[in-house]
C-alpha cells in the first residue's frame, strides 16, 4: 500500500478564531503556529474538551441526545489523535456536521426533533450588553447608583413599620445587618433634611 503524502498545515487565522470562541485568550496569535500538526492537535483537543463538558451539561436530560453527541465527540477526538500520520479531514467533517445537526434538534428525520434553548442570565446579559453597545448597561448603572438606594430604603423602612428586627430584615433582603441600618440611618438623615426644608 502506497504511503501517503505528509501532512501539509498553514498558518489559519480562522482556525484561531473558532478556537478562541470557546477558549478565549488563550489561542490569540496561535494562527502560526498551526502549520505544525502538533499545534493543530492540541488546541483542538482543548477544543474538543471544552465542548464535551458543555455538551453533557447541555444534554443530561436526554439520553438518546447524550447518546448520539457523545459518540461524534469520541470519534472526533480518535481522528485528532491521527491527525499527523494519516487524512482524517472528512473524518472529523463529518463528525462535526453530525454533531452540529444532533445539537441543533436534528435526528434522522428530515426535520427538527428537540428544541434548541439558549438564554443568558443577568450577568450574562449585562456583559454582553457591555461588549456589544457599553452605553445602554452603563445608563443602567447610572440609574442603580442613584434609585437602588431610595427603593432600598422604602423596602426596609416598610418591613421595619411591620415590626420585623434588622436581622429579619437583612435576611429577607439578602444583605447584611449593618447595611440594614445604613439603610435606616439614610432614612433618618431624609427625613431631618426634609423637615428642615419646611
Amino acid at each position: 500500500m502506497k504511503k501517503k503524502d505528509s501532512r501539509v498545515f498553514d498558518y489559519n487565522i480562522e482556525m484561531e478564531f473558532a478556537f478562541a470562541t470557546v477558549l478565549g485568550e488563550s489561542v490569540y496569535n496561535n494562527a502560526g503556529l498551526y502549520d505544525d500538526p502538533k499545534y493543530v492537535k492540541k488546541d483542538f483537543l482543548r477544543w474538543i474538551n471544552s465542548i464535551e463538558k458543555r455538551i453533557i451539561e447541555l444534554t443530561e436530560y436526554d439520553e438518546r441526545l447524550l447518546l448520539l453527541t457523545t459518540i461524534h465527540l469520541d470519534r472526533i477526538k480518535e481522528n485528532l489523535k491521527k491527525i499527523s500520520t494519516e487524512y482524517v479531514e472528512w473524518e472529523i467533517i463529518s463528525d462535526m456536521i453530525a454533531l452540529i445537526s444532533n445539537l441543533l434538534g436534528y435526528d434522522f428525520l428530515g426535520e427538527i426533533n428537540h428544541h434548541a434553548f439558549f438564554y443568558q442570565d443577568k450577568f450574562q446579559m449585562e456583559h454582553t450588553e457591555r461588549e456589544m453597545s457599553g452605553r445602554r448597561v452603563m445608563e443602567d448603572w447610572k440609574w442603580g447608583d442613584q434609585n437602588l438606594q431610595n427603593y432600598q430604603v422604602d423596602i426596609v423602612m416598610s418591613l421595619k413599620e411591620k415590626g420585623l428586627t434588622q436581622f429579619q430584615i437583612s435576611r429577607i433582603m439578602n444583605i447584611s445587618q449593618y447595611k440594614v441600618k445604613k439603610l435606616l440611618k439614610a432614612n433618618t438623615n431624609v427625613d431631618e433634611t426634609s423637615s428642615d426644608t419646611q
